[in-house]
């Protein structure tokens, strides 16, 4: 399930239609995907004076409805554009986030209007003082001359190989965004561990002492995972033929 918010415009794809919250811009086209669920919309002026905590309130409603195991993400425009121009009330974003975060749910922001400076931040994302698991721009990225886009993901599989820096023939796991590198104490074959990767089905660059990471920007999180599985099982035992400590 992907929520999303009324008078929200996220595009005429088929299942961004679908997570679009205006009726006017889905007449003609059907039948759309099912399981968005559209949340009320984030406008002071339809909701008063705390509209946030009645936004807030119906947002950890609607995922205790469905249940926040079967929901995959919130997707949001930071300020409603087709919509109205429309900022959020005082503290949504945060609040919005908090509660995303506390149930395992994925926050993507739809940057396609905001994003390179138009809010006088790079992001809006900044300007709110939250940090999204996905950022989707394009329109700024080339100021309209050429048709690009740009998916933008967070440095969950830097996270998931951190742990590994506690082990002693580990000297350091580091990187920035899709950039990631694990230094080896002398005497690790890294090369030993990139061919075992690679019996395994993931392909990683191996250096003097070091085993090299950067994954293309289309990776999904279903693959991310499996690199980030492959790689921890052999680093963890190096040297030792087939590993099968998980």
């Amino acid at each position: 399930m992907i929520l999303s918010r009324d008078s929200a415009y996220h595009g005429v794809g088929a299942a961004s239609l679908a997570a679009t919250g205006l009726p006017a811009m889905k007449e003609g086209f059907g039948p759309q995907p099912e399981g968005f669920v559209h949340l009320g919309v984030p406008h002071g002026l339809k909701h008063g004076e705390h509209a946030t905590d009645v936004l807030v309130a119906e947002l950890e409603s609607v995922i205790a409805e469905i249940g926040a195991d079967r929901i995959a993400a919130f997707i949001g425009e930071p300020v409603l554009g087709v919509g109205g121009m429309v900022p959020p009330p005082e503290g949504y974003w945060p609040r919005v986030q908090a509660v995303l975060r506390r149930h395992g749910i994925l926050l993507v922001l739809d940057e396609i209007v905001t994003a390179f400076g138009r809010t006088g931040h790079w992001f809006a994302a900044e300007y709110f003082g939250i940090a999204p698991d996905v950022i989707v721009t394009a329109k700024g990225l080339s100021s309209g001359y050429i048709p690009m886009g740009a998916v933008l993901i967070g440095g969950r599989m830097y996270v998931a190989l951190s742990p590994l820096a506690e082990l002693d023939h580990v000297v350091e796991v580091r990187g920035l965004g899709l950039m990631l590198g694990v230094e080896f104490a002398p005497g690790v074959d890294a090369a030993e561990i990139a061919r075992a990767c690679r019996e395994d089905g993931v392909i990683v660059r191996a250096g003097v002492g070091r085993i090299v990471l950067s994954p293309p920007l289309v990776i999904s999180e279903a693959d991310a995972d499996d690199v980030v599985a492959v790689l921890a099982k052999h680093v963890r035992c190096p040297g030792s033929g087939r590993c099968t400590e998980a």
